[in-house]
């Protein structure tokens, strides 16, 4: 697939004006932001590096730029070789291209690390420098709260009173895309939420952002390794590990977590150092 590629009708049309219905497909299919994002940049470094209209690129063009890419930036290649792909099969499928030269593209995922959890010990100290600012342990109980619901930091900070069922130990929770599910309160979310009261507007009354420092603060006060305290993820991914940790089935914890497919939920079940340790002995 080395000729050059031309319009089916045989009219040039303008790399800006292909990108620009590209982008309108993407939004229109529900593409987030960021997809969109990640996508449109790659085409533009791959635009820079060729130096030609979209509807003049071979086959070979993408090759010689993937294949030029540095061998560390799996990710990067990773989301260049999606956006690629999306583009050219847009304009095949839309018959601005007789050929797609991108249909031999495969995007292949980098490893991705165990997700950066706290282990039992590690939470406690974070507790407990949660509760040394002042007298307001608001930060101490919506540590707890986060921990004890397994959220994301924006479900987390979007609780409203309406949305806590105290009555049938529940709360409401406002996942990615505003899915919604319910999840069952235990005794520390419960205590959490005690704690909280008087509930505003919101149960916690903090920004997503704020929770994030919150934690990342207290995780440097009580000096956590350097590589937990900036994890914005790191109480849900501790809430997930510690289920699936003592036993919890899969589906359960999955449910739970709000993920959609169980490949996702058990990613978290080797969190753990001493899990893997274990497993190292074991053999």
């Amino acid at each position: 697939m080395s000729a050059v590629l031309q319009s089916v009708d045989d009219q040039p049309m303008d790399s800006a004006v292909l990108i620009s219905r590209w982008k309108d497909y993407l939004r229109a299919n529900g593409r987030s932001p960021n997809t969109l994002r990640l996508y449109t940049g790659a085409v533009a470094q791959f635009l820079c590096h060729t130096g030609k209209p979209l509807l003049e690129v071979t086959q070979e063009d993408l090759f010689a730029f993937l294949a030029e890419l540095d061998r560390r930036a799996g990710t990067a290649r990773h989301n260049y070789t999606k956006g690629l792909r999306n583009l050219y099969g847009f304009a095949h499928a839309s018959g601005y291209i007789r050929q797609n030269p991108a249909v031999l593209l495969k995007p292949s995922s980098p490893p991705a690390p165990p997700p950066t959890a706290y282990t039992e010990a590690e939470l406690i100290r974070l507790l407990i420098a949660a509760t040394t600012h002042g007298s307001d342990l608001r930060r101490a109980w919506t540590i707890l709260l986060g921990f004890a619901l397994g959220t994301r930091r924006s479900e987390l900070a979007a609780i409203r009173p309406e949305d806590v069922n105290l009555e049938e130990r529940t709360v409401r929770l406002y996942g990615k895309g505003r899915k919604e599910r319910i999840v069952e309160l235990g005794p520390s979310a419960l205590a959490a939420l005690e704690g909280l009261r008087p509930w505003g507007e919101t149960v916690v009354g903090a920004k997503a952002s704020t929770v994030t420092w919150w934690v990342a603060q207290c995780a440097d006060e009580c000096g956590l390794p350097r590589r937990k305290r900036r994890s914005h993820v790191a109480m849900r991914a501790t809430s997930i590990s510690f289920l699936l940790h003592k036993g919890v089935p899969l589906p359960a914890v999955r449910d739970r977590a709000g993920h959609e497919n169980l490949a996702t939920t058990d990613r978290y079940s080797m969190s753990f150092e001493e899990d893997r340790r274990k497993a190292a002995a074991l053999l």
